[in-house]
């Protein structure tokens, strides 16, 4: 829940991105919808191969990967170019890698977290850790509002940018650990 409560504050510094992308970038609405459609597009390719991956390779495998697609993915959007021709193409390998990152890790994470959960539970419980991460990423869409006004409009996504290159030793680290841990109560259950 740690883990959800800072990629929730840090991750929403960045809701402002279609509009950065529009006014700052200078993505026409067509560009904006053929970033939307290509990311979709990824998502759907990707759900069954990569929850076979899931299932074969591990979720702390798959966790990391999808964290780690992710904040490439970060990078390359913040490295995108205002007003030029590259910018659209930057912007799409950015989407694309970030789909990829979010289908991995969001279908590890899930599995994760629905080993960590008797059934007759997960509705309250999944209810419960959702509290914190919400609250924290409408703490963190208000920074990175604040932000985007008043430091300028790469502030918010460098800034989180940053935070989530500094945390993620750490949040690599739970991960791993949690992910053993799981795996391992579940290899004692099959095994008697």
């Amino acid at each position: 829940m740690t883990a959800d409560i800072l990629l929730n504050l840090v991750g929403a510094m960045t809701f402002l991105g279609n509009y950065y992308m529009y006014y700052y970038l200078e993505v026409d609405k067509n560009g904006l919808a053929i970033l939307a459609t290509v990311g979709s597009i990824v998502n759907l390719l990707l759900l069954l191969p990569v929850g076979k991956i899931v299932d074969t390779r591990g979720r702390n495998f798959s966790i990391t990967l999808g964290f780690l697609l992710g904040t490439l993915s970060q990078a390359i959007f913040v490295l995108a170019p205002p007003s030029s021709w590259l910018t659209l193409p930057i912007l799409l390998l950015s989407t694309t890698i970030g789909s990829v990152a979010g289908v991995f890790y969001g279908l590890a994470y899930s599995s994760l977290r629905a080993d960590l959960v008797p059934k007759e539970y997960r509705g309250r419980v999944y209810a419960l850790w959702g509290l914190f991460p919400s609250f924290t990423w409408s703490l963190g869409a208000l920074i990175g509002g604040w932000m985007y006004s008043n430091l300028g409009p790469t502030s918010p996504f460098v800034s989180s940018l940053l935070l989530r290159l500094l945390l993620s030793p750490l949040l690599l680290f739970w991960y791993r650990q949690l992910t053993c841990r799981v795996d391992k109560v579940i290899k004692s259950f099959e095994g008697s």
